[in-house]
């Protein structure tokens, strides 16, 4: 079950800022590793390096590849981290896995992934029930960190806010809807028109 798997979140343009920096000679899924072994050490947790491997060769991790567009196309980057990624299926074969990309990025052939391995899956847009989870667990995660006083009733007019008409349509988008939640813990309110609230998120 997938509770029971250590989550593995690897940031792709970090592993790619770090090989362009330090220019590894390891390839496919020594790269990995080799990233994996920093990344540790970077936390003070290298000792863990052992078990983690043991994890991913045994199954029992869930590997996480965040961001396959962010990785910058300059030099050999987005080829050696897709080389990277077409050799872990068979290299972790019982390990799942999962790689995001946005959608807009995917529709570029650069960016896509091929072979059997990988399976294509758009995630759906939040309901109506999911957006006011979300900005109910934001705010009480804020007030957990004693960051606002308040979480009830900032979360309800940040419900009603979202609803505005011009908002509305950008809700159900989970980023665009963290970017509102950044927006209206900063400022107190959002603005009616999508464009200031573009502006706002720029200033920000």
């Amino acid at each position: 079950q997938a509770a029971n798997l250590l989550p593995v979140p690897v940031v792709l343009r970090q592993l790619a800022a770090w090989f362009r920096a330090t220019q590894p000679h390891q390839r496919k899924t020594g790269l990995l590793l080799a990233y994996l072994a920093f990344w540790l050490d970077e936390m003070g947790l290298g000792e863990f390096y052992d078990l983690l491997c043991a994890q991913l060769g045994d199954g029992h991790a869930l590997l996480l590849l965040d961001g396959l567009d962010e990785v910058p196309l300059q030099d050999d980057a987005l080829a050696r981290i897709k080389e990277m990624i077409g050799d872990l299926p068979a290299a972790y074969p019982t390990c799942p896995m999962v790689v995001t990309c946005r959608v807009l990025s995917y529709r570029d052939s650069r960016w896509q992934l091929t072979g059997k391995a990988w399976s294509v899956v758009e995630l759906a847009p939040l309901d109506d029930d999911q957006i006011d989870r979300f900005i109910q667990a934001w705010y009480n995660q804020l007030a957990a960190m004693q960051v606002v006083a308040n979480p009830k009733a900032q979360s309800g007019r940040l419900s009603q806010a979202v609803r505005r008409p011009d908002l509305w349509r950008l809700a159900p988008n989970p980023l665009l809807l963290t970017v509102m939640a950044l927006v209206h813990n900063h400022k107190g309110e959002l603005p009616d028109a999508r464009a200031v609230l573009y502006d706002d998120v720029v200033d920000l």
